[in-house]
């Protein structure tokens, strides 16, 4: 394996610059705010609010809360037919597991 010529060498600096210039927009409106820079959109998992929050989850509260009566339901029925479907109990384990969760996260 030969090693590279000089002219080889000074290409791969130039590809790989991806320090922040001067001559960068993004860069240049980030100085003009100072330091910390702002963020520009709300990420995920940030202080959550009233108003989207509260409704989602009072949604999925009611979403889980049937869910479950609905998967008891069916495993009672399937039970007293001589059936004994364990999956229908483990989802509503889950769903009953996830109301709390979710009551006390909104």
């Amino acid at each position: 394996m030969s090693s590279p010529t000089p002219e080889q060498v000074s290409i791969v600096p130039q590809t790989l610059n991806l320090l922040p210039t001067a001559d960068r927009p993004s860069i240049q409106i980030a100085q003009a705010h100072g330091k910390p820079y702002p963020p520009q959109e709300q990420a995920l998992g940030e202080t959550p609010t009233i108003l989207p929050d509260a409704p989602i989850c009072a949604a999925f509260l009611f979403l889980f809360i049937c869910a479950a009566a609905g998967h008891m339901t069916l495993f009672r029925l399937n039970l007293s037919r001589g059936k004994k479907f364990i999956i229908s109990g483990m989802v509503f384990g889950r769903y009953k597991i996830e109301i709390p969760a979710r009551s006390l996260a909104g």
